[in-house]
């Protein structure tokens, strides 16, 4: 495919990135490619904040070809989140496997987007694909009240399509953060939260 190179293009995407700053990989031919040259590559984007020592990272496969040269995610990170680096906004589960697929719960207990500083935001991640595999999901997550009886917790269940460049579902507005103060959500500095995932379709390109 003759020489490429490759560069990371860290900015604001204006269709749907709102309030968020974006990051993209791109193929850059230093010389002339062959006209059908195609790459697959496994993406990692990683992000330090030095003050806290903690990297934010997203993850996803992608072929790039000729007319499809970039890919990234249009919301890696929010922006007060990057230009305040003492702002912790976002909580991460440790990777776990359910369905045959890698999964993380993304958790910002300050919210995300219009529903920032009035609701805990809690998502579905998921963390690998191969190339043009889309998986139909039905999912729900559920947190506990660790002090209550089964009565007394907040449950949400949905299904979606996930893919390489829709990774992540979830809910914006999972619960007030006023509810959050309830004794027994949030104990320490740890919450409960159970996920239930049934992989409904699996869709991949022909090779």
């Amino acid at each position: 495919m003759g020489t490429a190179g490759v560069g990371v293009r860290i900015g604001r995407h204006a269709e749907d990135g709102a309030n968020h700053v974006s990051a993209y990989l791109a193929v850059e031919n230093k010389s002339k490619p062959d006209a059908g040259w195609e790459l697959n590559a496994v993406v990692s984007i990683f992000l330090l904040n030095h003050k806290l020592d903690k990297y934010v990272f997203k993850k996803g496969q992608r072929r790039f070809h000729l007319l499809n040269p970039e890919w990234g995610f249009s919301k890696f990170i929010v922006t007060e989140t990057l230009t305040n680096p003492k702002l912790e906004n976002e909580w991460n589960s440790e990777e776990f496997n359910a369905g045959d697929h890698k999964w993380k719960v993304n958790v910002y207990p300050k919210g995300q987007e219009a529903q920032k500083g009035s609701h805990v935001s809690i998502f579905l991640d998921k963390q690998e694909f191969s190339s043009g595999e889309k998986v139909k999901v039905d999912y729900s997550i559920c947190m506990k009240n660790q002090y209550g009886n089964g009565d007394r917790k907040r449950r949400c269940a949905m299904k979606n399509w996930f893919s390489a460049s829709d990774n992540c579902w979830g809910w914006s507005s999972f619960i007030p953060i006023a509810d959050m103060k309830e004794p027994g959500f949030l104990v320490g500095d740890q919450c409960i939260i159970e996920v239930k995932i049934s992989i409904r379709a699996v869709l991949r390109s022909l090779p």
